[in-house]
């Protein structure tokens, strides 16, 4: 089943952002840190980011993808959705709207993922990504949305 959600921007100069980001510490990514035994934290969203984008049901935050932005990329730094809601087309709907934001601005979209995150990887090359390189069991993903579309395959 496929959801769809509202998606709502962050801005890390909007006044609410960093609140934003203890909520999302406090609930989606500790809870996906304890599925994956990872190591993000509220630190690593409030500086490592330039806006988030939030999926929202009605005023449950589901899911957040938290984006780097440089003058020649969009950087997907985290992307996490609550357990209940994965596998249901939430973090592609967040996706969309990122590669949808690069297209406008002629930037390309990178990110990268843990090698045991299968979930992760699936979703990125449903979207077209493709594996530039792999470091340290983090392999590195591309999509550069004027070459590739943005519908994903």
């Amino acid at each position: 089943m496929v959801m769809n959600c509202e998606l709502r921007i962050v801005n890390s100069r909007d006044d609410i952002f960093e609140r934003v980001c203890k909520s999302l510490d406090n609930n989606i990514v500790k809870e996906n840190l304890r599925e994956n035994g990872g190591t993000l934290n509220y630190t690593g969203i409030v500086y490592g980011t330039s806006f988030i984008i939030l999926a929202a049901l009605g005023n449950e935050i589901i899911g957040f993808n938290a984006v780097l932005e440089s003058p020649r990329e969009l950087y997907i730094s985290q992307i996490a959705v609550k357990k209940k809601y994965q596998q249901k087309g939430v973090g592609l709907q967040m996706m969309r709207k990122v590669i949808e934001m690069a297209k406008e601005s002629g930037k390309i979209v990178t990110a990268d993922v843990r090698d045991y995150n299968e979930l992760s990887k699936k979703m990125f090359a449903t979207l077209g990504f493709t594996q530039t390189y792999s470091v340290g069991g983090n392999g590195f993903y591309e999509l550069n949305p004027e070459q590739r579309g943005m519908e994903g395959r």
